[in-house]
Protein backbone atom coordinates (compact mmCIF):
# COMPACT_ATOMS: atom_id res chain seq x y z
CA UNK A 1 0.00 0.00 0.00
CA UNK A 2 1.47 3.15 -1.20
CA UNK A 3 0.17 5.90 0.78
CA UNK A 4 0.02 9.41 -0.89
CA UNK A 5 -2.48 10.45 1.94
CA UNK A 6 -0.34 10.22 4.82
CA UNK A 7 2.71 11.27 3.39
CA UNK A 8 4.38 15.00 3.07
CA UNK A 9 6.13 16.47 -0.58
CA UNK A 10 9.17 15.99 0.83
CA UNK A 11 9.11 11.87 1.23
CA UNK A 12 6.72 11.07 -1.71
CA UNK A 13 9.50 10.36 -4.06
CA UNK A 14 11.65 8.20 -1.90
CA UNK A 15 9.06 6.66 -0.72
CA UNK A 16 8.24 5.88 -4.83
CA UNK A 17 11.76 5.14 -4.79
CA UNK A 18 11.65 2.40 -1.64
CA UNK A 19 8.49 0.78 -3.11
CA UNK A 20 10.51 0.11 -6.19
CA UNK A 21 13.42 -1.09 -4.55
CA UNK A 22 11.44 -3.63 -2.67
CA UNK A 23 9.54 -4.73 -5.79
CA UNK A 24 13.03 -5.55 -7.40
CA UNK A 25 13.97 -7.79 -4.69
CA UNK A 26 10.42 -9.89 -4.56
CA UNK A 27 10.97 -13.18 -4.00
CA UNK A 28 9.96 -15.94 -7.14
CA UNK A 29 6.66 -16.65 -6.75
CA UNK A 30 5.36 -14.20 -4.38
CA UNK A 31 2.13 -13.14 -5.14
CA UNK A 32 1.90 -9.31 -4.70
CA UNK A 33 -0.95 -6.67 -5.43
CA UNK A 34 -0.17 -3.08 -5.41
CA UNK A 35 -2.78 -0.32 -3.83
CA UNK A 36 -2.68 3.13 -3.17
CA UNK A 37 -4.07 5.60 -0.71
CA UNK A 38 -4.51 9.18 -1.83
CA UNK A 39 -8.24 10.40 -1.14
CA UNK A 40 -9.59 6.87 -1.40
CA UNK A 41 -7.78 3.26 -2.11
CA UNK A 42 -7.06 2.41 -5.41
CA UNK A 43 -5.99 -0.96 -7.05
CA UNK A 44 -2.94 -0.08 -9.18
CA UNK A 45 -2.20 -4.10 -10.06
CA UNK A 46 -3.73 -6.91 -9.07
CA UNK A 47 -1.81 -9.87 -7.76
CA UNK A 48 0.94 -11.09 -9.75
CA UNK A 49 3.99 -12.74 -9.12
CA UNK A 50 5.83 -10.82 -12.08
CA UNK A 51 8.00 -8.18 -10.19
CA UNK A 52 8.16 -6.45 -13.84
CA UNK A 53 4.50 -5.64 -14.27
CA UNK A 54 4.02 -4.39 -10.37
CA UNK A 55 7.31 -1.88 -11.32
CA UNK A 56 6.26 -0.83 -14.46
CA UNK A 57 3.08 0.23 -12.04
CA UNK A 58 4.57 1.86 -9.64
CA UNK A 59 6.71 3.67 -11.52
CA UNK A 60 3.32 5.30 -12.49
CA UNK A 61 2.63 6.38 -9.06
CA UNK A 62 1.87 9.95 -8.20
CA UNK A 63 4.06 11.88 -5.98
CA UNK A 64 1.83 14.91 -5.44
CA UNK A 65 0.80 15.36 -2.12
CA UNK A 66 -2.68 15.19 -0.61
CA UNK A 67 -4.04 18.42 0.09
CA UNK A 68 -4.86 17.02 3.55
CA UNK A 69 -1.28 16.75 4.52
CA UNK A 70 -0.06 19.45 6.83
CA UNK A 71 2.35 19.15 9.68
CA UNK A 72 1.82 21.04 12.78
CA UNK A 73 5.17 22.59 12.21
CA UNK A 74 3.67 24.17 8.99
CA UNK A 75 0.57 26.15 11.20
CA UNK A 76 3.49 26.93 13.74
CA UNK A 77 6.05 28.51 11.04
CA UNK A 78 2.49 30.49 9.78
CA UNK A 79 1.43 31.46 13.43
CA UNK A 80 5.03 32.82 13.76
CA UNK A 81 5.15 34.70 10.44
CA UNK A 82 2.09 36.27 11.11
CA UNK A 83 3.54 37.70 14.21
CA UNK A 84 5.39 40.30 12.21
CA UNK A 85 2.15 41.50 10.34
CA UNK A 86 -0.44 44.00 11.41
CA UNK A 87 -2.44 41.22 13.36
CA UNK A 88 -0.45 41.23 16.29
CA UNK A 89 -1.96 44.43 17.28
CA UNK A 90 -4.77 43.32 17.62
CA UNK A 91 -4.46 40.19 20.18
CA UNK A 92 -7.89 39.10 19.96
CA UNK A 93 -7.95 38.88 16.20
CA UNK A 94 -4.30 36.84 16.51
CA UNK A 95 -5.70 34.29 19.16
CA UNK A 96 -8.40 34.10 16.49
CA UNK A 97 -6.29 33.34 13.75
CA UNK A 98 -4.83 30.80 15.85
CA UNK A 99 -7.57 29.05 16.95
CA UNK A 100 -9.24 29.00 13.38
CA UNK A 101 -5.38 27.56 11.77
CA UNK A 102 -5.07 24.95 14.49
CA UNK A 103 -9.05 23.79 14.16
CA UNK A 104 -8.19 23.79 10.23
CA UNK A 105 -5.50 21.38 11.26
CA UNK A 106 -6.98 19.30 13.62
CA UNK A 107 -9.99 18.67 10.84
CA UNK A 108 -7.52 17.91 8.07
CA UNK A 109 -6.14 15.14 10.84
CA UNK A 110 -9.40 13.43 11.40
CA UNK A 111 -10.25 13.51 7.76
CA UNK A 112 -6.83 11.98 7.01
CA UNK A 113 -7.70 9.46 9.56
CA UNK A 114 -11.39 8.59 8.98
CA UNK A 115 -10.04 7.89 5.00
CA UNK A 116 -6.97 5.59 6.02
CA UNK A 117 -9.83 3.86 8.58
CA UNK A 118 -12.53 3.33 5.56
CA UNK A 119 -9.60 2.52 3.55
CA UNK A 120 -8.16 -0.43 5.58
CA UNK A 121 -11.70 -1.48 6.16
CA UNK A 122 -12.02 -2.03 2.46
CA UNK A 123 -9.06 -3.47 1.83
CA UNK A 124 -9.44 -6.16 4.46
CA UNK A 125 -13.19 -6.50 3.19
CA UNK A 126 -11.75 -7.06 -0.65
CA UNK A 127 -8.59 -9.49 0.43
CA UNK A 128 -11.57 -11.68 2.81
CA UNK A 129 -11.70 -14.32 -0.01
CA UNK A 130 -8.34 -15.14 -0.44
CA UNK A 131 -7.84 -17.88 2.09
CA UNK A 132 -4.63 -18.06 4.63
CA UNK A 133 -2.57 -15.12 5.80
CA UNK A 134 -1.75 -11.81 3.75
CA UNK A 135 0.91 -9.16 5.00
CA UNK A 136 -0.15 -5.48 3.65
CA UNK A 137 3.18 -3.94 3.74
CA UNK A 138 2.04 -0.07 4.14
CA UNK A 139 4.86 2.76 2.89
CA UNK A 140 3.65 5.84 4.63
CA UNK A 141 5.05 9.33 5.99
CA UNK A 142 3.10 8.83 8.80
CA UNK A 143 0.01 7.00 10.71
CA UNK A 144 -3.18 9.71 11.42
CA UNK A 145 -3.93 7.70 14.33
CA UNK A 146 -3.01 5.48 17.70
CA UNK A 147 -2.62 2.22 16.11
CA UNK A 148 -2.62 0.50 19.65
CA UNK A 149 -5.80 3.01 20.54
CA UNK A 150 -9.03 1.64 21.74
CA UNK A 151 -11.40 3.71 20.12
CA UNK A 152 -14.23 1.72 18.85
CA UNK A 153 -13.44 2.39 15.22
CA UNK A 154 -10.09 1.35 15.63
CA UNK A 155 -11.24 -1.36 17.33
CA UNK A 156 -13.65 -2.97 14.74
CA UNK A 157 -10.87 -2.13 11.72
CA UNK A 158 -8.61 -4.23 13.56
CA UNK A 159 -10.83 -6.91 14.12
CA UNK A 160 -11.78 -7.16 10.53
CA UNK A 161 -8.38 -7.03 9.64
CA UNK A 162 -7.62 -10.03 12.24
CA UNK A 163 -10.44 -11.64 11.15
CA UNK A 164 -9.43 -11.75 7.10
CA UNK A 165 -6.11 -12.68 8.46
CA UNK A 166 -4.18 -9.65 7.24
CA UNK A 167 -0.61 -8.92 9.57
CA UNK A 168 -0.25 -4.67 8.92
CA UNK A 169 3.19 -3.83 8.81
CA UNK A 170 3.79 -0.34 8.15
CA UNK A 171 7.32 1.25 6.70
CA UNK A 172 7.92 4.52 7.92
CA UNK A 173 9.76 6.33 4.33
CA UNK A 174 11.54 8.77 6.90
CA UNK A 175 13.47 6.20 8.54
CA UNK A 176 14.33 5.72 12.07
CA UNK A 177 14.48 8.85 13.75
CA UNK A 178 17.37 9.31 16.69
CA UNK A 179 15.35 10.80 19.38
CA UNK A 180 18.57 10.33 22.13
CA UNK A 181 18.74 10.50 25.40
CA UNK A 182 16.10 12.97 25.65
CA UNK A 183 13.27 10.26 23.79
CA UNK A 184 11.13 10.22 27.16
CA UNK A 185 10.77 13.52 27.33
CA UNK A 186 10.18 14.24 23.76
CA UNK A 187 7.27 11.67 23.21
CA UNK A 188 5.47 13.41 26.12
CA UNK A 189 5.64 16.65 24.41
CA UNK A 190 4.44 14.86 20.73
CA UNK A 191 1.60 12.38 22.44
CA UNK A 192 0.39 15.61 24.89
Amino acid sequence: LFDSLNTDRLNLTSARQQLLSYLAKLPDNARVALFTLDSELHLIHGFTDDPHALIEAAQQLSTTPNPTQRKARDVTDALAEARFTKITRNPKMYATLSRFMWGEYDSKVESRMLVTMEALNQLARSMAVFPGRKNLIWISGGIPFDPTGTAPQMEKTAALLAATQIAVYPVDVRGVAYLGADAAAFSQEVFN
